[in-house]
């Protein structure tokens, strides 16, 4: 009976099931790791500063969401240095809306003043929620002559509009680095007492509302802007791979090997070998 133990352990059949339980397992760790994938770039700035930046997609449900990060660390001198849009291609009709945009709680908040001075706010728990704020953040499906699908920014580009009331004149709410920040006229509202008037250290967090059918593979081609012209610095993001999220759906169509032409006999050895052992028992 060891004998015949130790046979069916070795058979081709425990191989063949094993191969699909772990090809399964692979399966499934791929759908879980779909749930979140991230993208990064980074380019050359105005001055020959290295910029970049990063965005975090994560999907559960029906709520997508974006964080955008600003992970250029040196000095910031001028709107060249500050992210102000963000674009993508995806399937814009299962986007259904851009629900939130929020500033994460510790975050620091500048508001330059003056060509010489700006004063800085700490945003406290819970976050600070700035979804429709005017010269805030706009979600639109047309982005002109960039080309993508869809994009988020908070100056005009001639893309965003009226809604961002600043337009040109201000960044409001754009994302700056971690390094240091440097007064000068560039940075400085051209409306002082707008309350709205205000540069983000260094990250942000959007919530849409997605069709049941939303992929987070539906996501591609994304850009990163910085400044208020088109013209100024902006460079294309890669998906990173990463055991936290993957960038290539996985095979909806795995080839599973064929079970070896031994199983059917070693299934029926099996089978009378154990009716046998049963008689012999009566």
């Amino acid at each position: 009976m060891k004998n015949g133990i130790f046979l069916l352990l070795g058979s081709s059949s425990v191989s063949h099931a094993f191969a699909v339980a772990l090809l399964s397992l692979t399966i499934g760790a791929a759908a879980a790791d779909a749930a979140s994938i991230n993208f990064a770039g980074s380019g050359t700035g105005a001055n020959g500063e290295a910029l970049s930046a990063t965005a975090h997609f994560t999907l559960t449900g029906n709520t997508l969401t974006l964080t955008l990060k600003n992970t250029y660390s040196g000095l910031t001198n001028n709107r060249p240095d500050v992210l102000t849009a963000f674009f993508f291609d995806t399937n814009q009709s299962i986007i259904n809306s851009l629900t939130s945009v929020v500033i994460p709680e510790a975050q620091k908040l500048f508001r330059c003043t003056s060509a010489s001075a700006c004063s800085s706010t700490t945003v406290g728990a819970g976050g600070q929620n700035i979804t429709g704020v005017a010269g805030s953040w706009q979600y639109v499906t047309n982005t002109g002559t960039v080309g993508t699908d869809v994009g988020l920014g908070t100056v005009g580009l001639d893309i965003f509009g009226d809604f961002v009331t600043q337009g040109s004149n201000g960044p409001n709410y754009g994302l700056i680095g971690s390094g240091a920040l440097q007064p000068n006229g560039s940075l400085r509202s051209s409306s002082p007492n707008d309350a709205n008037a205000n540069l983000v250290q260094s990250s942000l967090v959007f919530t849409f509302n997605v069709a049941n059918n939303f992929s987070l593979f539906d996501i591609s081609n994304v850009r990163f802007q910085y400044g208020t012209n088109l013209a100024e610095p902006n460079f294309s993001g890669t998906c990173i791979p990463a055991p936290a999220n993957i960038c290539t759906p996985p095979n909806p169509d795995p080839v599973v090997p064929e079970p070896s032409p031994l199983f059917p006999a070693l299934a029926m050895g099996l089978c009378l070998g154990g009716a046998v052992l049963f008689r012999r028992t009566l």
